[in-house]
């Protein structure tokens, strides 16, 4: 009897390892799945953010075209001896926009202004 209990024993162990071994397993395998899973779900939300944000500045860009459009035509129908009246309205208008001054500044060295500059550093 005593050889009975224990090769009962052994068997029960034996298969109280083999379920171990077997859960374990499983339980590696689900996390894995589980981890990809996460995975692509946070790459697929990173990707739908960035095309989001993308559209979201086409649309902002696309509106500052037209503004820059608009006042290229306005800006048009100034005369030439105009324009230092016109820089001076504008610098004033937007002092904290430091985009635009630098806008007004380029504007300001192009057309005759600029190659005045260049003849001047030429000679």
């Amino acid at each position: 009897m005593d050889k009975n209990s224990t090769s009962i024993k052994k068997k029960i162990a034996m298969a109280a390892v083999l379920v171990g071994a077997v859960l374990s397993i499983l339980t590696f395998l689900f996390i894995h799945e589980v981890k990809e899973e996460l995975w692509k779900q946070s790459v697929q939300t990173i990707i739908e953010s960035t095309q989001q944000g993308c559209n979201t500045l086409k649309v902002q860009l696309m509106d500052d075209y037209q503004s820059m459009g608009t006042v290229t035509l306005n800006l048009r129908e100034f005369a030439s001896g105009q324009r230092e009246e016109l820089y001076g309205g504008l610098r004033n208008l937007f002092p904290e926009d430091l985009r635009f001054q630098g806008m007004l500044l380029n504007l300001e060295e192009t057309g005759e202004e600029r190659s005045m500059y260049s003849l001047r550093l030429s000679n």
